[in-house]
C-alpha cells in the first residue's frame, strides 16, 4: 500500500469519528431542550382538551345523580390496605364499582383536612360509595401524619404525593383537596413535571391557595372551586385565590355549609362531583379523538 494511500484512509477515518461525536453532540444537546419542553407540550394538550368545555359556563348541577343511586351505594364492596412511600406505610381505602355498573375509566383521589382521615368519606359522608357507585374508580387516603397514617413523616409533600398518585391512583385521576390537604396537592401543582399527572382538581377551601399566584397562568387543569356559604375564612380566601385559574369553574357555593362543606350538603356535593367528572371525560375525549 502506498504512503499517500494510507494518508487518505486515515484522513477519510478521522472525518467519520468527528461526523459521528457531532451528531452525538446535536442528540445530547436537544435531549434536555427536549426534556425541558415535555412538560409545556404535555400543559399545551391539556389547554387544547380543556379549552372544549367553557369551565365557567357549565351549570354542575344539570345531571341528577341516579335514581338507583343507594342501591347502587349499598353494593359498594370497600377494601384497604397500606403501601410504602419514602419508606413509610399509608394506609388507603378503595371501593369495588358495582356488578352491572359501567366503568368510566378515570379514578378519583380523596385527601382529607386535619380534623378527618380516609374513613370520613365513608362514615360522615358517602363519598367513596358515590363515586364507585357511578362507575368510577377511587381511593381515600390517610395522609402522613393522620389516621392509620399517623407514624408517617415524609420530607417533600408534593414528591410524596405525586409518588403515590403514580403508584396508586392510575392515569390522570382528579384529586379532591379539602383544607389541610392543600399543603400536599398545591406543591405538587408548584412543580411543572407533575401538573400533567391529573386530569382534574376539586379545592374545597385549601390551606396554601396564596402560592398559586406564582404560577396560576401555567396551571390548566379543570379546577372545581367548592366553598361552603358560611365558611368566610380559607372558604373566600381560597375562592378569591382560585376564581382567575384559566380552566376553573365559578365558585361553586353550598348553601348553609361550613368549612367541610361537604358534610352540611352531601347530596349537592356528590352532584357537583358526578357533573364535573363527566365534563372532564368529555374534554379528555375530545382530545383524544382530535389526535
Amino acid at each position: 500500500m502506498s504512503l499517500t494511500h494510507s494518508v487518505n484512509m486515515n484522513w477519510k477515518l478521522l472525518i467519520g469519528v468527528l461526523a459521528g461525536l457531532l451528531i452525538i453532540g446535536m442528540f445530547s444537546g436537544s435531549s434536555g431542550q427536549q426534556s425541558s419542553s415535555a412538560g409545556q407540550q404535555s400543559q399545551s394538550r391539556a389547554l387544547e382538551a380543556s379549552n372544549s368545555v367553557e369551565w365557567k359556563k357549565v351549570d354542575f348541577l344539570e345531571l341528577e345523580l341516579p335514581a338507583n343511586i343507594q342501591e347502587l351505594r349499598d353494593q359498594v364492596k370497600i377494601t384497604s390496605g397500606k403501601a410504602k412511600f419514602f419508606d413509610q406505610e399509608i394506609f388507603y381505602q378503595t371501593g369495588a364499582v358495582p356488578a352491572g355498573v359501567s366503568r368510566s375509566g378515570r379514578t378519583v383521589l380523596l385527601l382529607h383536612g386535619a380534623a378527618f382521615t380516609s374513613q370520613t368519606w365513608i362514615d360522615k359522608v358517602p363519598t367513596l360509595r358515590t363515586l364507585a357507585a357511578l362507575g368510577h374508580g377511587v381511593i381515600a387516603i390517610d395522609l402522613p401524619g393522620y389516621g392509620k397514617s399517623s407514624q408517617a413523616s415524609v420530607p417533600d409533600n408534593g414528591e410524596f404525593l405525586a409518588r403515590l398518585i403514580q403508584s396508586l391512583a392510575g392515569k390522570q385521576p382528579i384529586v379532591v383537596s379539602p383544607s389541610m390537604s392543600g399543603s400536599f396537592i398545591i406543591p405538587m401543582l408548584a412543580n411543572p413535571q407533575y401538573r400533567d399527572l391529573i386530569s382534574g382538581w376539586v379545592p374545597v377551601a385549601p390551606v396554601s391557595t396564596g402560592l398559586v399566584a406564582s404560577f396560576s397562568s401555567q396551571l390548566l387543569t379543570p379546577t372545581l372551586i367548592v366553598v361552603g356559604e358560611n365558611d368566610r375564612s380559607l372558604g373566600n380566601r381560597s375562592k378569591e385565590d382560585l376564581k382567575g385559574l384559566p380552566n376553573a369553574t365559578l365558585p361553586q357555593v353550598l348553601p348553609g355549609a361550613g368549612h367541610p362543606a361537604y358534610l352540611d350538603q352531601p347530596e349537592m356535593w356528590h352532584k357537583l362531583l358526578h357533573n364535573f367528572i363527566i365534563k372532564v371525560n368529555q374534554a379528555n375525549s375530545a382530545q383524544f379523538m382530535e389526535a
